[in-house]
């Protein structure tokens, strides 16, 4: 899915955002490549949620099987 994304749709970056307690969620964000750089304030009242992000570029450089 991170090749169709960079490769066939030409993205510079895929985004993810995930909740802090999906601790599931956030390994298969990080075992794709991603990796934590920020949180944001969407839900009132409870925790930040973790921003993921993954370039092309690093993607390419990682040598990332497709």
């Amino acid at each position: 899915m991170i090749a169709y994304g960079f490769d066939e749709c030409q993205l510079p970056v895929i985004d993810a955002a995930v909740r802090p307690d999906h601790f599931a969620s956030q390994r298969v964000l990080e075992k794709a490549g991603l990796r934590c750089y920020d949180q944001f304030h969407d839900v009132p009242g409870a925790p930040a949620s973790l921003l993921y992000e993954l370039r092309a570029q690093t993607w390419r450089d990682q040598g990332t099987p497709k």
